[in-house]
C-alpha cells in the first residue's frame, strides 16, 4: 500500500472513510489473507526537511509497527520495484496506482481516484469497508486477487 502524502486533497476529502490512513491499513490488513504481507510505503515527502505542511503523528509508525502481517519499507525504495513485485497495489487515489496499471500489475483503490473504473482496478470507494466484502477475485493478465471473507 502506498501512503498519501497529508494533509492534501487527495487523501482528504478524496480518501472518504479511508482518510484517516491508518484505517485503510488496518482494514486491507483485517481483509487478507495472513499469509499474504501488506507492505506499506510512506510518501517520500513526508519526511523533506524542507516540507513543513506534512503531519503524520508519531503513533501512526507505532500503530503500524505493532501490526502483524505489516511491513514498513523504506520511503526511498524505487516504487516501480515495489509495483513489479507486488500482486497487487493499493493506493487511496495515487498516481502509483495508474503506474501499477500501465506495468501490468492489478490496483485496488480506496478513494476516489480519477482512473477507478479502468480494467484492472477494484474500486473499494463506494463499496462497504473491506472487511464486509466477502469475496472479491480480480483476474487480470493472469493474476488472480483474493481477500478473505
Amino acid at each position: 500500500m502506498f501512503l498519501h502524502f497529508q494533509p492534501e486533497r487527495t487523501s482528504i476529502p478524496e480518501g472518504g472513510r479511508y482518510a484517516p490512513q491508518i484505517n485503510a491499513v488496518k482494514a486491507l490488513r483485517d481483509a487478507l489473507p495472513e499469509a499474504t504481507e501488506l507492505v506499506v510505503k510512506e510518501h517520500p515527502s513526508m519526511f523533506m526537511l524542507k516540507s513543513k505542511r506534512s503531519f503524520r503523528h508519531p503513533d501512526f509508525y507505532r500503530i503500524l509497527a505493532s501490526m502483524r502481517g505489516v511491513a514498513l519499507v523504506d520511503e526511498r525504495m524505487a516504487s516501480f520495484d515495489l509495483i513489479d513485485e507486488s500482486e497487487a497495489v493499493v493506493t487511496l487515489t495515487g498516481t502509483v496506482g495508474f503506474e501499477a496499471l500501465c506495468r501490468g500489475t492489478p490496483v485496488i483503490v480506496m478513494g476516489d481516484a480519477a482512473y477507478r473504473s479502468y480494467p484492472g482496478v477494484v474500486d473499494l470507494y463506494d463499496r462497504p469497508m473491506v472487511e464486509s466484502i466477502w469475496q472479491m477475485k480480480l483476474s487480470w493478465r493472469g493474476k488472480v486477487f483474493q481477500l478473505k471473507r
